[in-house]
This record gives C-alpha cells, structure tokens and sequence, in this order.
C-alpha cells in the first residue's frame, strides 16, 4: 500500500505508473472509508502488475482534494497514461470495482 503525502507524490505516481493508478481517497474516521480498504486490498492482488494503488488521506490533504475537487469520502479517482479516466464516489464490491477497471482497459485498447 502506497500512501501520497503531497502533490508531486500524486503527479510522480501518475506519470510512473504505466497501467491503471487507482487513487483512493479515504480517512480513518469513516466507516465507508475502512469497508472500501478491504475492498482496495483485495483489488490489488487481482490488478496486472503495472498497474498500482495509492491512497491520499483526505483528512491531512485537503489542498490536493479541493484542487481535484474531492469532496467527500471515500472517493476513488482512476487515472490512465497521466490523465483521469473515471471517478467513483461511496462505496463499491471487489466485482463492481473490477468490472469498472475492465471497462476502463477494454475502452483504453480501443
């Protein structure tokens, strides 16, 4: 699990990454937040390789979530090739998640 403490850590992961980078913003105090870590855990050992996980705690980034324009939690933002491809709000299952990530891979091919 990689956890983003700023900015250029965001924009150095995006760039970097050369599958899917499924930024997850959370914070502790939610409830929905620590049921979607379970999911993101389990996400990741199913992901290709190339493609990552991070998570942004909203609570401590709060400049990064306005300048996204994340206002609420959690929050999973998916970025392809340096540039957002889709956004998701609330909570999710393994196999929404994965059928979203599928999607996403199945329109990038086209």
């Amino acid at each position: 699990m990689l956890r983003i403490d700023d900015e250029n850590g965001l924009e150095k992961h995006t760039l970097d990454t050369k599958g899917l980078l499924l930024v997850n913003f959370w914070s502790d105090w939610s409830v929905q937040c620590r049921n979607m870590s379970y999911v993101m855990h389990n996400i990741r050992a199913l992901l290709e390789d190339k493609d990552a996980v991070v998570y942004i705690d909203w609570s401590h980034q709060k400049g990064l979530a306005k300048k996204l324009e994340v206002f609420g939690v959690p929050t999973l933002i998916i970025y392809s090739c340096g540039q957002e491809a889709a956004r998701f709000s609330g909570t999710m299952t393994e196999v929404v998640l994965l059928r979203h990530v599928g999607n996403i891979k199945n329109r990038l091919k086209s």
